[in-house]
Formats: structure tokens, C-alpha cells, sequence
């Protein structure tokens, strides 16, 4: 099964992946900061609300040395974040991709810097969500998200993350 460590589990990471781990296709781990959010979420799951309503149990860690391999990272950090966030993250062997769920024109330049070009997918999230209170994501607008190998080319990694981000709707 393939596993998705989604790092930062506010309102965009947190609603990609409450969306992605009820599929069962797949296995999140969300990475966030220590405090009542990772609490709440080891507590009591992780819960999505807004045109649909409903609770995940997915993994959740405040620690990066907690993950030391995984198929896919997932960025959806604050961009003033993603500096310490990648360093923090730096020693994750992903095997198969990284993206960012993150605004930005240097994003990919960012990732690539620390993982190799060769591990980046271009990514595109037209979403907003926010997180009212801890362990609960609200999803305040659903439009699209998109995946492309950076020199245009197709490949199975992409035909998989798009497969995986169809069937989570």
C-alpha cells in the first residue's frame, strides 16, 4: 500500500488527507507540530467538515525522526515555514515523490534543493479549507488539484497520484 506522509496537517494538508485515507488505498501519516491539533487527531481521529462530514483515523506524528522512509511526501506548510520544514525533513527517503500543495513559484526550486529534481512533481491545489478548532478541518472550497511531471512528459508516478486524488474525490 502505498504511504503519504503529509507534512503540515492544517487546513489544506489536513483535508487532503482526511480525503485521501478514506479511500483505503492508501496510507497518511500526518506530520505537524507538537501541541492540541496532533493531540486531538491522536485522541480522537481527524475530522473534515464542510460539504461532507466525516472522521479519519490516520497517523499522526509531531517528531520528523519519527519517519524515515515513505512513497510520497505531501507539503502544505506555510511558505514561511518551508525553509525549516524542509531541513527538518531532509532525511525522509522518498521513494517515489515530492510535491507541494503550497502557492509559490519557488516551491519546486525549494524541494529540489533538498531532495533532487529527479524526486519533484509539479502540483497544482485550487482548495481552501481552514482549521476552526483542534483535530477538525474545514473544507471551505473544493476546486481542483492537478500533477505533472515538471518536463511535461507522462509517467506511471503521475497516472498513480492522479488515480489516488480521482478516487478520493
Amino acid at each position: 500500500m502505498t504511504h503519504i506522509v503529509v507534512v503540515g496537517p492544517g487546513g489544506i494538508g489536513g483535508t487532503v488527507a482526511a480525503l485521501l485515507a478514506r479511500t483505503d488505498l492508501c496510507r497518511i501519516t500526518l506530520l505537524g507540530r507538537p501541541g492540541a491539533h496532533v493531540e486531538a487527531i491522536t485522541r480522537s481521529g481527524l475530522k473534515l467538515t464542510g460539504a461532507e462530514e466525516f472522521t479519519v483515523d490516520v497517523e499522526v506524528v509531531d517528531d520528523p525522526a519519527a519517519i524515515s522512509t515513505c512513497d510520497g511526501l505531501l507539503y502544505a506548510v506555510k511558505a514561511q515555514d518551508t525553509a525549516s520544514v524542509l531541513k527538518a525533513t531532509a532525511h525522509i527517503d522518498a521513494q517515489h515523490f515530492v510535491a507541494s500543495l503550497q502557492n509559490g513559484v519557488n516551491k519546486d526550486d525549494a524541494l529540489a534543493t533538498t531532495f533532487g529534481w529527479e524526486r519533484v512533481v509539479g502540483s497544482v491545489a485550487i482548495v481552501a479549507g481552514e482549521r476552526p478548532e483542534p483535530g477538525v478541518v474545514h473544507l471551505t472550497f473544493d476546486g481542483l488539484t492537478r500533477f505533472g511531471e515538471l518536463d511535461g512528459s507522462s509517467s506511471q508516478r503521475i497516472d498513480d497520484l492522479v488515480a489516488l486524488f480521482t478516487a478520493a474525490g
